[in-house]
């Protein structure tokens, strides 16, 4: 019991990048480029270049090429949002539409109540049976009250609203990754 607690504090520790996790730049020619913020070098870029690590190769992207960067997901947002200020490119990332706002207050809301009851599992289970689960149970806690701190009480979507918005996130994932795997194969 002890490992399936530990097991499931770092397994929802662990984030997999996703689609919704890209940014998009959009260039003026048409060309959609889709990277992962941490693609963005901040030392190799200019207030009028912008470096992307793409392949194991910098790519230097004029910054009047550009029409626009747009993210889906609320950590994208903040890391796109400090590269840009910290290089000092005269651009800013389109904003997140509220829905999407909505969904990840909710998604880490619904995570810092699992890790809430990770913690009271091994709580509890230490003052019944076996005293040093105290140990595993500060992980989980931690985890927690860091969650907590990272969304928006104000903006919690209802069951219905999140199940509904959850379905078509999985839905534009499945899209993307059939687009992906046709243009490995084309």
């Amino acid at each position: 019991m002890p490992v399936a607690i530990i097991a499931a504090s770092i397994a929802s520790s662990i984030s997999v990048p996703t689609s919704a996790d890209l940014l998009e730049v959009k260039m003026q020619e048409g060309e959609v480029i889709r990277v992962l913020p941490s693609a963005l070098k901040a030392k190799k870029s200019s207030d009028t270049q912008i470096a992307i690590k793409v392949d194991k190769e910098i790519k230097y992207i004029e910054v009047d090429a550009i029409e626009s960067m747009t993210v889906h997901s609320m950590d994208t947002y903040d890391a796109t949002h400090h590269f840009l200020t910290k290089t000092g490119v005269g651009m800013d990332v389109s904003d997140l539409d509220n829905d999407a706002l909505r969904y990840y207050s909710t998604k880490r809301y619904k995570k810092g109540q699992n890790q809430k009851a990770l913690c009271t599992a091994a709580i509890t289970i230490g003052a019944v049976a076996q005293p040093w689960f105290f140990a595993i149970a500060p992980l989980p806690y931690v985890q927690h009250k860091t969650t907590l701190r990272t969304y928006d009480q104000s903006q919690l979507m209802s069951k219905a609203e999140y199940k509904t918005y959850n379905n078509e996130v999985k839905a534009s994932k499945k899209k993307d990754k059939a687009e992906n795997k046709a243009k490995k194969k084309g």
